[in-house]
């Protein structure tokens, strides 16, 4: 099944249980190809195939959340968000992504980490000002602004030995990548699935 369903294809219904929900980072074009080959060589080396599996594009969370009946609330914040970043811009048409080199310090995951930049820092709290508002939202205390660490995730669910022939295969083939962002999303559900999309 692809990560991303058809344009036409139905956001996913409120649901009365509390669910998480998803904003991130999607890049362009050939900085998703080129992200593509050590998400596909890390599966190649660990036979660990769950990036494959569930079809999951290269993108960095910018904010994770849960909340209750409150899918519409946050489908309005997101319009917000996206009048915000269209008026300005002209000013700043991509934020960069500059990814400098590869990491394995979270549990059964290896990843891309993201350069700190001030582009970067300004989306990550913008995305958090709109979403703050929202009444009944729980944000992850480890993507708020200040504690975010940026990264675009090239496996995960890995065992402590496919880890490590993970972050050798790595360190051997990956070499940094320069891009910017394309779109921001709001997903829920496993795997992700669109509930609004912002294209810049």
């Amino acid at each position: 099944m692809n990560y991303w369903q058809s344009e036409d294809s139905a956001a996913p219904k409120e649901l009365p249980q509390k669910t998480m929900f998803l904003i991130s980072a999607f890049f362009d074009p050939m900085t998703n190809r080129i992200l593509q080959n050590p998400i596909n060589g890390v599966a190649a080396v660990t036979g660990n195939e769950f990036m494959l599996a569930n079809s999951v594009p290269p993108h960095l969370t910018l904010c994770q959340l849960q909340t209750r009946n409150q899918q519409q609330a946050l489908v309005t914040a997101m319009q917000d968000l996206e009048q915000e970043l269209k008026a300005t811009i002209s000013d700043a048409p991509h934020t960069p992504i500059n990814l400098v080199s590869c990491g394995d310090g979270i549990p059964n995951v290896v990843f891309a980490k993201a350069l700190p930049s001030n582009e970067l820092r300004n989306l990550v709290e913008l995305v958090h000002e709109h979403i703050a508002i929202v009444p009944e939202v729980r944000i992850s205390p480890h993507y708020l602004p200040e504690t975010i660490y940026p990264h675009i995730t090239l496996g995960k669910t890995l065992t402590q030995r496919q880890q490590k022939d993970a972050m050798t295969f790595l360190q051997n083939q990956f070499s940094g990548i320069s891009g910017h962002i394309a779109e921001i999303a709001l997903t829920c559900g496993k795997p992700p699935q669109p509930v609004y999309r912002i294209k810049l």
